[in-house]
């Protein structure tokens, strides 16, 4: 059972990626690291609504989620989304990380769920790479939210 539901999860994860891909604008712009005026370029590019809280801190909205997005000192992107919750367990949260990939789910010192991914942009990274990781964290904290 479990190996049908992961071999879904990958179809369907491939076909959103694709979806994704195929809704980008062709753009070859390689980026090798990340500063705040790229982050702000690339979130006014795809009409994602930003506020600066501090430097390299930004909250986004992303797919009517609120998160925050953080430029970390070697230029990668740590994307960030809590959840409240009161009712889940540390176990429910190990399993799910278990059954998922491409982002991590935790509990915060508050017991909330915490949400984070990280792109490195060592060697270089296009655009459209950038675009398919904010796409995949708004479906993954889609994901988490039916889950939990």
């Amino acid at each position: 059972m479990k190996s049908i539901i992961n071999i879904l999860l990958i179809v369907v994860t491939f076909a959103g990626s694709q979806v994704a891909t195929s809704q980008i604008k062709e753009n070859r712009e390689v980026y090798t690291y990340l500063d705040e005026t790229n982050l702000q370029k690339i979130l006014k590019g795809q009409d994602i609504n930003f506020e600066r809280i501090q430097k390299d801190e930004y909250k986004i909205e992303l797919e009517g989620y609120n998160a925050f997005a953080e430029i970390s000192d070697d230029g990668d992107l740590f994307l960030t989304c809590f959840f409240e919750s009161s009712t889940v367990t540390l176990e429910e949260i190990n399993t799910y990380n278990a059954d998922h990939r491409w982002g991590r789910v935790y509990l915060d010192s508050d017991g909330d769920i915490a949400v984070q991914t990280e792109l490195s942009f060592t060697g270089g990274i296009h655009l459209d790479g950038i675009i398919i990781h904010l796409n995949t964290f708004a479906s993954i904290l889609e994901n988490v939210s039916e889950n939990f």
